[in-house]
């Protein structure tokens, strides 16, 4: 698992989604927020995976940490893989909150 910055500032790449647990995922993220400022994550989903996907938008959804635009099943053309992508654009005070209690159990 790891964040990368792309050539915007403002918007982080996350890989490793289907190598990492769920509850890690959101606390390495959370982590990272508090140190580095950005207001998007992306990340992709294959076939394969599509149920690790799946969990992660629904968790941002449940936990109301923002906002997930999710693209349409594509081939991709270097692997010839259907693959979607999301976009998170981050609530940074509800996932600050979150962390807090789920992190540090404040």
């Amino acid at each position: 698992m790891s964040i990368y910055g792309t050539s915007c500032c403002g918007l982080k790449d996350y890989e490793g989604l289907q190598d990492t647990r769920l509850e890690d995922i959101f606390e390495e993220i959370y982590r990272y927020s508090l140190h580095n400022r950005f207001r998007f994550i992306m990340f992709t989903g294959t076939r394969r995976f599509s149920k690790k996907f799946d969990k992660v938008v629904k968790f941002i959804d449940d936990n109301k940490l923002g906002a997930v635009t999710v693209t349409d099943w594509a081939r991709n053309p270097n692997s010839g893989n259907r693959v979607k992508v999301a976009v998170w654009t981050l609530d940074i005070k509800k996932l600050k909150a979150w962390g807090a209690k789920n992190v540090y159990g404040y």
